[in-house]
């Protein structure tokens, strides 16, 4: 085995760590928007709990509130009353415990009002930071704050999370369980799209106040895949050579598998454990190789007036939402002006041709590119080579460190 010791020699390298890789300094990743620092598993759970939407507005336990600091807090309020409504001195009305999520921000009113989850997640950070005025020290001193309120709330209440095994059993009916015994072995297809209506269907179901709708919907346990193969079913699985095996396993984690049922995925199980070890230190060796090849790419003018560009076929809608923040401009017009993919302009294009300007084609000299052949997607360094080679390795790795079961 071997280990790769990296030493700050210099006080201009140690400047430099400070400024690019310190945590108090940076709140984003290089490559995309996202905060770099976020609540998550319990923490996220407590504020899916207390952000609830649905509550009784008729019921209210306290009027003309001014300030979220003057929120009255105990246990009884906490484990009773998260539902109730507080009315606000402008004559809003929201539930107690989305008053208390704002109120353990740190805020003085009423900013986030929607339900969290993992999905609105960077939306609620960008508040937090945006109340604090983008001060990265305040925010990360909020954020701290904010997560261990969450685990002191979550872990001291009676909404601590649980899961019922007569819940898990009965998230599938007799007909459904029947209909899954019944999945063609030869027809992968249709067995698919028998497979995915009836685990949505099951999903859908559960109880708002459920133990596991709220893991699942909160996100900070239980994937959609996690939870169809823990408890309504396994469905189609791949062998060892990656291809999917006709006949289906008919019954959940949660159920069990027959000897038979053990031994036909197995292969594939071993297989990804091998992989694991063979091909990580690969693609660790292919990212540092990648990064030091593309490390001179960089961001350096805002247009370098090409009209050199891509033209191509937009094939559905998911290509479509690709190119958004890309400069286009349309093929049937003679001149070339060009402007900002929207979504709704992109989606305009499905099945037809569409000319895009592309870092392929940008001219700008000695391995540089213009942010207008880039598109309009920020990053937060310059350095966007270096990120690209980050991005194509992290998706290689993560395929790697899959288990197929």
């Amino acid at each position: 085995m071997t280990v790769a010791i990296y030493v700050l020699h210099d006080t201009e390298a140690l400047r430099e760590a400070e400024e690019k890789a310190f945590l108090m300094n940076s709140t984003r990743y290089d490559q995309n928007t996202n905060f770099l620092a976020t609540i998550r598993h319990e923490a996220l759970y407590a504020a899916f709990v207390l952000t609830k939407q649905t509550f009784d507005k008729t019921d209210i336990i306290f009027h003309n509130l001014e300030n979220l600091k003057d929120l009255p807090e105990n246990f009884h309020l906490w484990n009773e009353s998260l539902y109730r409504t507080v009315q606000m001195q402008s004559g809003e009305l929201y539930s107690y415990g989305t008053c208390l999520f704002n109120k353990f921000c740190g805020f003085d009113k009423i900013v986030i009002t929607k339900s969290i989850g993992k999905k609105a997640i960077n939306e609620i950070n960008e508040k937090i930071y945006s109340y604090y005025k983008k001060d990265n020290k305040k925010y990360y001193a909020a954020l701290t704050e904010l997560e261990k309120r969450l685990f002191f709330f979550i872990s001291s209440t009676n909404h601590t999370p649980s899961l019922d095994i007569e819940e898990m059993v009965d998230l599938k009916d007799e007909l459904t369980d029947k209909i899954f015994k019944q999945l063609p072995n030869n027809n992968i297809k249709l067995g698919y799209y028998i497979v995915e209506a009836l685990t949505d269907k099951c999903i859908n179901a559960m109880s708002e106040n459920s133990g596991l709708y709220k893991l699942f919907k909160s996100g900070s346990r239980f994937s959609r895949a996690q939870l169809a193969r823990s408890t309504i079913t396994i469905g189609y699985s791949a062998d060892a050579e990656n291809k999917v095996i006709a006949r289906p396993i008919k019954s959940s984690l949660l159920e069990g598998l027959t000897e038979e049922q053990y031994f036909r995925v197995a292969p594939a199980t071993r297989k990804s454990i091998k992989d694991k070890s063979k091909h990580t230190p690969s693609s660790g060796y292919l990212e540092r190789t990648l990064v030091m090849a593309l490390s001179m790419i960089e961001f350096d003018l805002d247009d370098c007036e090409t009209d050199n560009h891509l033209e191509f076929i937009v094939m559905s809608k998911e290509h479509a939402q690709t190119l958004v923040g890309k400069y286009y401009s349309d093929p049937s017009e003679q001149e070339i002006i060009w402007k900002e993919l929207d979504i709704k302009t992109a989606i305009s294009y499905v099945n037809k041709k569409i000319r895009v300007r592309s870092p392929m084609t940008c001219i700008n000299p000695n391995f540089k590119i213009c942010r207008k052949c880039f598109g309009s997607k920020k990053l937060t360094t310059k350095y966007v080579g270096i990120v690209a080679a980050q991005l194509i390795t992290e998706r290689l790795t993560q395929l790697t460190l899959r288990t197929l079961s």
